[in-house]
Parts: C-alpha cells; structure tokens; sequence
C-alpha cells in the first residue's frame, strides 16, 4: 500500500506515513475494524463459555439425578422385597403356631376385646387372610375392621367443625352399615370352612359392640337398632339424619 500524498511504502498499522507525516485513511479504519472484531471475539468467547458452563452443569446435575434416582430405585425395591418377605414371615410364624396364635383370637374374640383382637392379627399380617388354616376368623375380622371404620367416622361426626363435615360423616357411615350387617357377604370368602353357629355369634357380638356407639351417639332406640341390619344405605342415612336434627 503507498502513500496517496507521497507515494511511500505504508503498511496497515502505519498510522501516518513515516516520509510524509500525512494520515493514514486506511490504517484508521484497519484500527477500528481490528478493535471491533477484536471485541466481538472476546464477547462470542465469553458467551460460548457461559453456554458451556451451563450446559456442564446440567449434564453434571442430570447424571447426579439419574444416578440418584437408580440408587433411590434400587433401595425402595430392597426395601420392598424386605417387607415383602417380612410379610409373609410373620404368616408364616403365625401357621406354625397355629394353635396358640388361633386360641388366643378366640379368647380376644370371647371377651369382647375386638381393638386388641384386631391388634393381634395385624401383628402377623392376617387382616387380610383369604386362604390358609386363617380363613375361619376372616369374616370376624372383615366385620371387625368395617366397625372400627365406622367408629372413626363416628369420632369425626362428633368432633366436626361443620355441618358439612358431619353430613360427610353420616354418608360413609350410612354408607358402611348395610355392609357391616351383611352376614352372607362377610363370610362370602370362607362360607366353606367356618363353623356357621360360631361364626355368626361372633359377628352379632361385634355387632352388638358397635350399636352401644350408634345408641350413644345418635340416641337410637332397640327398635331402631333391631331393624338396621334390614335397612338400606338410603334408609340408613335418613334414620340418621333424622337423629341428627333432633
């Protein structure tokens, strides 16, 4: 490149010629260029970092999550298999003492004591026994859960804090009864191998135990309570809801 004044020899980064002393044009507009890309390079720099910082972090926390996930996975299905085997160790426990574990239902059965009875069986996981040397007391039980159950709601109804919430309460109760009372239902499962005269004994008692609540909390009569075990849930529900207004 020459001098347009001169004709000297210039180079690009000669900002004025050396012969001369005249500007260089060209060697301006090289500066600036030069600055300009200069800094649009460290800017693309800066932001291809930060892209890549940020992209390092989400595939290191991606690979953490992943990692964790398996590791949580993989301790809930030992956890399960645990529990599992727990399970039915504890029924297995339960046929091997089959006469102590049997005799000592019956007298909880005997003396009314249906919480601890329920209690008892819990312990060895037969609340929810359909089959095996159990399946005798599982109407009992079936009955006996159904009651507590309805206790509960029992409880809720007398300590809610609106009338909606007792409506709620009288509908599941209301809802539940007929079940309770459904002797042929509850013995459905194990009508083959239960002693009937026993059975349905001990599912009058336990049904006996639950209208001492029902007279209490509602005021029933006998009568009322005599004909529950015939009634509809609708029936049920309005004998209920009448008692409720009063």
């Amino acid at each position: 490149m020459k001098c347009k004044y001169c004709g000297a020899n210039l180079q690009l980064t000669d900002a004025v010629c050396p012969y001369c002393g005249k500007p260089n044009p060209r060697a301006e507009r090289y500066a600036k260029d030069k600055q300009y890309y200069e800094q649009d390079y460290a800017e693309t720099s800066q932001k291809v970092k930060r892209v890549w910082k940020l992209s390092y972090d989400w595939m290191t926390r991606g690979i953490t999550l992943v990692v964790l996930g398996v590791l949580v996975f993989g301790l809930l299905f030992v956890t399960f298999l645990a529990d599992d085997h727990s399970y039915y160790k504890k029924q297995d426990a339960a046929v091997a003492d089959f006469t102590s574990v049997s005799e000592q239902m019956d007298q909880y059965l005997a003396a009314g004591k249906y919480e601890q009875y329920f209690a008892y069986c819990k312990s060895y996981n037969l609340t929810g026994w359909t089959s095996g040397p159990f399946l005798p007391w599982q109407p009992q039980t079936k009955c006996i859960e159904i009651g507590r159950f309805i206790k509960e709601h029992l409880n809720g109804y007398l300590a809610a804090d609106s009338i909606y919430e007792q409506n709620d309460h009288l509908e599941t109760i209301g809802g539940l009864l007929p079940e309770f009372y459904d002797t042929d239902s509850l013995c459905a499962v194990a009508k083959d191998v239960i002693d009937r005269e026993k059975t349905e004994t001990d599912l009058r008692n336990i049904q006996k135990d639950l209208e001492l609540s029902l007279k209490i909390c509602f005021g029933l009569t006998d009568e009322e309570l005599a004909e529950l075990p015939t009634m509809t849930d609708e029936e049920v529900l309005l004998l209920l809801e009448e008692k409720h207004e009063r």
